[in-house]
């Protein structure tokens, strides 16, 4: 696991098999991200999988506004 520096709003940890993988990208409490996470696998899908209370999550994107806009 890459370690966190003074400047990181995330931890990366990854799962893999020898035919796929999954990387999530947790929010840090300390950054106030805490409820943030975002997921990419081997075959590029993107997933946000963890976001604050009212907001609208997606099982295709990364979301970046509260209104379930994604990146």
């Amino acid at each position: 696991m890459p370690a966190v520096t003074g400047n990181d709003a995330f931890q990366l940890t990854c799962v893999a098999t020898p035919t796929t993988y999954t990387i999530t990208a947790q929010g840090l409490a300390a950054k106030g991200m805490s409820d943030f996470r975002y997921t990419v696998n081997q075959a590029n899908v993107r997933a946000t999988t963890g976001l604050p209370g009212g907001w609208t999550t997606s099982a295709t994107c990364w979301v970046t506004r509260k209104d379930g806009s994604c990146n």
